[in-house]
Formats: C-alpha cells, sequence, structure tokens
C-alpha cells in the first residue's frame, strides 16, 4: 500500500522546522522527521515560450543549447503528486537518500507546501502496479521510479500523466508524451569532459577504461562529443576488473614499446651500453579514463610513471568518494567532472547540508549526490508539469539542467582538480 504523506502548512514558511509523519508501509511502521530548510524558497528559472517548428534552429548559443531569457515564474505545483521509490529493497539506502532531498526541497519551497505526496515502495509492489495505483488514486504528477528495469516498464504503460523517471531507458524510440527522464548519467559527466577539453585547445585524445558495458558507455559517451567537436580519438585500451599493474596497456598507448624496441635495436648494432630516457609520443593532448576509486587510484600514478604527468588526465566523478580522503592524494592533477552540491555549493546550499547534517548525522557524504537528484527532481516538477511554458535550462544541485527533445533532462557540470588530497573548483578560465 502506498505511504501517504499529507504535509500541511503547520508551521509559517521560513520557520526551521516541520514534522512529516511517514505512515504504514505493508506490516512496517516507522515514522521520519523532515526539516524546512532555509535553502531555495523561491526559484529563478530560465523559460521561453513555445516556438514552431519553423524556428527550431534560431535562438542558439555556439554550444547548441536553447539560449533562454532569465523569467521569474509562478511555479504551480499539482495538487497529487506520486512518488515511486523502492524503499525496502536492496537498493534502500539510495532511495533514502533521493527521498531526503525530494522532501527537503518540498517542504523549503512554500509554493509546493500545499501538495499532497503519496510514497509508493516499488520494494514491496513491483513498479507496474504502483503506477496503476496512483492512477487510480488521483496522481496528477509522478516522480520516479528509480531502477531502470522499472523505468522501462512504466515507459511501456505511459501517457496518462506526466512522469519524471529517476533513470534512463535503453529505448531509442521516441518517447510517450509527457514522458521525461533525469539521472545521474555518468556519460553526461564523459561528454562534459570531453566539452572541457575541447575548450582548453585538445585536438586529440586516448582513453582507458574497464572492458565492461559501463566502461564502453562511458567511452562512447566522450567519443561521440569529443569528436563532434572536432577532435579524434587516437586509441584507447580496455582493462579488467582486477587489473593492478596497468602498465603494459599504458605503454601501448603511449607508444613507449616502440621507444623501448629502438633503444634496444641501436644497443645492438653499437654493441655497447647506451644511456636511455624512454620518449612518449607527442601527439596526445589529452588522457580519459573511466575507474572507480581503487583503480583510479592505480592509474593515476602509472601514468605519472610512465611520463604522461604533463598530459590533462579527466576522469569521472565514480573515481572517488566524497567524504571518504585517504588515497585520494594518488589522484593529484586529474580533472573531475563533478555536482555543483559537491564541488560548487552556493551558501544556501551549504544551509541545506548543514540541516541535513544536524538532523540526520549518520548520512554518509557520498549520498551527496543522490540528495541533489531528489533535491532537482522535485524543483523540475512545476517545468514540467501542464508545460505552459517550455523550460530549456536551469541550474540545479546537480548540474545545469537541460531538456532536450527526446524528454531526456541531461547535465551540464563544474570541473574540479584534485590538489594536494582535495577536489578543488576549477575557474572558469582556469587552465588544467
Amino acid at each position: 500500500m502506498p505511504t501517504e504523506c499529507s504535509i500541511a502548512p503547520c508551521c509559517p514558511a521560513g520557520s526551521k522546522l516541520r514534522k512529516l509523519i511517514t505512515l504504514t508501509l505493508g506490516r512496517f511502521l516507522f515514522a521520519t522527521a523532515v526539516f524546512t530548510l532555509a535553502a531555495c524558497s523561491s526559484i529563478s528559472l530560465n523559460t521561453v515560450p513555445n516556438k514552431s517548428a519553423n524556428n527550431q534552429d534560431g535562438g542558439r548559443d555556439t554550444t547548441g543549447n536553447l539560449i533562454t531569457e532569465a523569467q521569474p515564474r509562478q511555479e504551480i505545483y499539482p495538487d497529487r503528486i506520486a512518488l515511486l521509490l523502492p524503499l525496502s529493497s536492496q537498493q534502500r539506502v539510495s532511495a533514502q537518500a533521493v527521498l531526503d532531498g525530494f522532501l527537503a526541497a518540498h517542504l523549503g519551497n512554500p509554493n509546493a507546501i500545499e501538495s499532497q505526496i503519496k510514497i509508493y515502495d516499488t520494494g514491496l509492489i513491483d513498479a507496474e502496479k504502483a503506477y496503476a495505483q496512483s492512477v487510480t488514486d488521483g496522481a496528477d504528477f509522478i516522480v520516479g521510479p528509480l531502477l531502470k528495469p522499472s523505468v522501462e516498464t512504466i515507459e511501456r504503460k505511459a501517457g496518462f500523466l506526466p512522469i519524471l523517471a529517476l533513470n534512463f531507458t535503453q529505448s531509442n524510440q521516441p518517447p510517450p508524451t509527457g514522458f521525461f527522464q533525469f539521472t545521474l548519467a555518468p556519460e553526461d559527466e564523459a561528454a562534459e569532459i570531453a566539452r572541457h577539453a575541447i575548450k582548453k585547445g585538445a585536438a586529440t585524445a586516448i582513453a582507458m577504461v574497464p572492458a565492461d558495458d559501463w566502461g564502453i558507455r562511458l567511452l562512447s559517451s566522450f567519443q561521440s562529443e569529443f569528436e563532434e567537436l572536432g577532435g579524434k580519438l587516437l586509441q584507447f585500451r580496455t582493462y579488467g576488473a582486477e587489473t593492478k599493474d596497468f602498465s603494459a596497456n599504458i605503454t601501448e598507448l603511449l607508444n613507449l614499446t616502440n621507444s623501448d624496441q629502438r633503444h634496444r635495436r641501436l644497443t645492438a648494432n653499437l654493441r655497447v651500453p647506451v644511456e636511455f630516457e624512454p620518449r612518449r609520443r607527442q601527439d596526445v593532448d589529452t588522457i580519459f579514463v573511466a575507474a572507480l576509486p581503487s583503480a583510479g587510484r592505480m592509474l593515476a600514478p602509472q601514468f605519472r610513471f610512465h611520463f604522461a604527468g604533463d598530459i590533462p588526465t579527466y576522469a569521472t566523478s565514480d573515481v572517488y568518494v566524497p567524504g571518504k580522503n585517504e588515497g585520494n592524494g594518488d589522484l593529484n592533477g586529474i580533472l573531475v567532472t563533478e555536482t555543483p552540491w559537491v564541488l560548487a555549493p552556493h551558501p544556501d546550499t551549504e544551509k541545506l547540508k548543514a540541516e541535513l547534517k544536524r538532523y540526520w548525522p549518520d548520512q554518509a557524504p557520498s549520498l551527496a549526490r543522490l540528495h541533489s537528484l531528489g533535491f532537482d527532481a522535485h524543483r523540475l516538477i512545476p517545468l514540467l508539469y501542464k508545460q505552459s511554458e517550455q523550460f530549456t535550462s536551469i541550474s540545479g544541485l546537480s548540474g545545469n539542467l537541460i531538456l532536450e527533445a527526446d524528454g531526456r533532462i541531461r547535465r551540464s557540470l563544474p570541473m574540479g582538480q584534485f590538489r594536494n588530497g582535495d577536489l578543488v573548483l576549477l575557474g572558469t578560465d582556469a587552465l588544467p
């Protein structure tokens, strides 16, 4: 059965505390106190009126995004919002973090406080039943589900209500009307890296990625964006999950193998020892790496050891865990994409994080990105609901959010660099 959260304006707007009681979930009863936060009590959005199809090429900036005119607008939230999350599944920690961010946004926004939220636990009932039940219950807008298989199930049923799914499907078919998709896609980060590298003058790249679906998807996203912008991926290598010694792959990527072979031939021909320092290839402008923390902390020093320390090297945010700094010194010099929530917070965001830490001290910093996903999902609702105006982009806590023609919401993100073991925000004009 759904968990119904009826949120009434029991406290004055701007007050620090509102209590939300979460009711029965199946046989389990639990209560959660959710507190209002000072951040984002009002939001300015970039909007543009709907345009005719014959003007689709007008009004674009040099990156291809629609140029928008900042217009403060009255946010209109639907009366009844359904939230589908797997709160009692193996993914419950992630789902709860998304929920916390969503409710923080809801309770901190006076324009939304009259809306009623019903939470459907897709860990207890499958997503298809939860969707059907939310329609029966009179929902005006659905947020979720969170997991990819559930999203793909819902997509086949969609069309009755506007839906903001919290993952991407694998389908290349046009989505149903009112079906939107938003998630923390690592592919967005790989594309952001390509754009940043091109902006800094890179024309060529090499890459090292895991030999799995995740690694290949990131490589494809990086290569597609990099080459569309005029760059060229010269070469890439893949590595296995248990790899610790990357020297063979790195020497091949940097053509150090050829350099060593030339040394051996010269020594053999002269029949005397020859002092030698390997020379890497000189046609590489940038390096793209896809790696989890354990592999990333081994890869970065090995690239430096093999004479590539002066080549700008990029990785997605998967290369480290926020709040866990042990071993991050090995990542020094690596350029990393990250959410504004983690890397470039606004003073209001700092207030929000302080409140979350105060009331939920056990919340792991590693969940911060999922908090931003929930927070931004809530902020997107009035922009997608009825769509009397078509938004093109807004600044969110998970990135700058851009609505594409296929209903997917893509992110552009700030760039940081590891220095002395800490990820530091790069200025807009900072060179790697």
